[in-house]
């Protein structure tokens, strides 16, 4: 099989955001250090902003980018979980809570999530695609609202105005057409 450049680069771009990221849990793990958060949302953040850029230079097909991911990601994570961990706990949990987790993580947040961010990214531009995601923790405390029966207190309120406002601002919302 021959591979065009763009390919093999954007593979390899993909396999060292995916190894740091590897990398860095691996550390976190054996360190025993979960508080570490500043480690693993720039490395998060730098994997996150790779993958956007490329997936609009390189226009690559949503769902050959969620395969992509899904086979890389399982490569690393699937032996070192095989390694270190039992099945003890999965097979402790009821079954609808482990289908629904399914369901959710590896249906609607790997495959889903994934192309539609893609093809945002080839639509839209990596730059404005790139807001997006800072609109996830508000949307999670409205949608929690009808689910939970709480309601966000104002700082929550506020913080979901200033991510919009920012949003709003960083896709041009508010830019005039010259003249």
């Amino acid at each position: 099989m021959k591979w065009k450049a763009a390919t093999r680069v954007a593979l390899i771009a993909l396999l060292a955001a995916l190894a740091m990221n590897a990398l860095l849990g691996i550390i976190i793990v054996l360190k025993g250090d979960f508080g570490d958060i500043e480690g693993k949302l720039l490395a998060t953040t730098f994997a996150l902003a790779l993958f956007t850029v490329l997936a609009k230079k390189w226009a690559t097909p949503p769902i050959a980018a969620a395969a992509i991911i899904a086979v890389l990601s399982s490569a690393v994570f699937v032996p070192y979980y095989l390694a270190t961990q039992s099945f003890d706990r999965l097979a402790a949990l009821p079954l609808p809570n482990l289908l629904s987790q399914l369901a959710v993580q590896g249906v609607l947040a790997a495959v889903v999530a994934t192309v539609t961010f893609t093809r945002a990214a080839q639509l839209i531009g990596a730059g404005r695609v790139s807001a997006f995601p800072a609109l996830v923790p508000g949307l999670a405390i409205l949608i929690g609202v009808p689910i939970t029966g709480e309601w966000p207190g104002p700082v929550q309120v506020l913080g979901i105005a200033v991510v919009v406002l920012g949003l709003l601002i960083s896709i041009g919302a508010f830019h005039r057409p010259r003249r």
